[in-house]
């Protein structure tokens, strides 16, 4: 309602400094699940930028990079593109004195580059972790809370035996769980995505499903969706296909997850080709795969994997290669088998996920 009524002031009165911002709050809210309009926020984020510009509202860049770079852009261009931008950002609102929004912009700069990007890991960790203090010398703690389920993430990938949770607040996962639950769910959203990728990439397909299950609890509604939220509906999908193909009594269930899935990839692709193609004929592989489709689905992994290195997405390149091996293991094809793990092996250890290396 106040991001409307911004909007109309504007419109209505005349525009000034923060109405870049307001437009820029209205295109997040176009590009939001319960519109999915993408061509509109992102004129909305085109106009934000713009107008910001001209009014040279330098103390409104970290707020209108945010909402632009992190939710509204990634409809309609590269991931890649915006992790310059979240950088510009954290600068600008650092020399502003608008710490809040700066820590954001380190915030997702982080989650896109491991979510989205597959960032070199170990470049990243060193990073993240000095985001995290740099949040906590500002006293943003709710940011620095998310930069350390991040972290925690990256030690786990790379095999380290360190705590962020430890490290920084002297504390445990499961606290800030429970401390989400209580002051901010979308705290605890963004540990259960964190708890459902580890899972999932080590191959505990159980705790994953109970990931699933919790997170389905925490909707985004008609907020802004970030980046890292697009990988978590993709691994869903995923799930949902694996649980299918057991053919238990839940498997209508399990499909229909991964249906619907796909419809939203094939949403999200038909926006940005080159953030989600690699996603969604993933998807359909599987889909084929539960459907004995050994043709169709041999095809679609294989553009999967295509798609994720030209996109130079090297962790979704490991993935799609690991379920490519369980699709030839099934049909007792040992020798492709091999072929796919040694190269999800190669794509994980030029990720820097050693863990994950060892996994496999």
């Amino acid at each position: 309602i106040l991001v409307f009524r911004m909007v109309r002031l504007s419109t209505g009165h005349g525009i000034c400094k923060i109405s870049a911002f307001a437009f820029a709050l209205y295109g997040t809210w176009l590009v939001s699940a319960v519109n999915s309009d993408f061509e509109s926020g992102h004129r909305m984020g085109c106009l934000a930028i713009n107008l910001m510009n001209r009014l040279e509202a330098k103390e409104f860049i970290p707020r209108v990079y945010t909402s632009v770079y992190a939710w509204i852009n990634i409809w309609k261009e590269p991931f890649q593109a915006g992790l310059g931008k979240c950088l510009e950002g954290y600068d600008a609102g650092a020399l502003s004195g608008d710490t809040e929004c700066a820590v954001y912009c380190l915030f997702q700069y982080a989650s896109c580059a491991l979510y989205n990007c597959g960032e070199n890991l170990g470049t990243l960790e060193i990073s993240v972790r000095l985001y995290t203090r740099r949040a906590i010398q500002y006293h943003q703690i709710l940011p620095a809370k998310f930069l350390v389920t991040l972290h925690d993430l990256i030690l786990r990938l790379v095999d380290s035996k360190e705590s962020s949770y430890s490290l920084f607040f002297d504390s445990q996962e499961e606290a800030l769980y429970q401390e989400g639950l209580e002051s901010d769910i979308s705290m605890c959203r963004y540990i259960l995505l964190k708890r459902k990728f580890h899972a999932f990439f080590n191959g505990d397909m159980d705790a994953a499903a109970q990931f699933l299950e919790m997170s389905s609890g925490y909707p985004t509604g008609p907020n802004g969706r970030s980046s890292h939220l697009t990988l978590g509906v993709v691994l869903d999908g995923l799930i949902a296909f694996y649980f299918a193909r057991k053919h238990q009594e839940n498997e209508i269930r399990w499909r229909n997850i991964g249906e619907d899935v796909i419809d939203l990839a094939r949403q999200w692709a038909t926006s940005s080709n080159w953030n989600f193609a690699n996603k969604l004929y993933l998807l359909e592989a599987e889909y084929f795969f539960l459907e004995n489709d050994e043709t169709r689905a041999l095809a679609k992994y294989e553009q999967s994997i295509k798609a994720a290195r030209d996109h130079r997405f090297i962790h979704e390149e490991g993935l799609a290669s690991e379920r490519a091996a369980r699709f030839h293991l099934h049909y007792g094809r040992n020798k492709e088998a091999l072929a796919c793990l040694s190269q999800t092996k190669k794509c994980y250890k030029s990720w820097g996920a050693h863990g994950l290396v060892n996994y496999i």
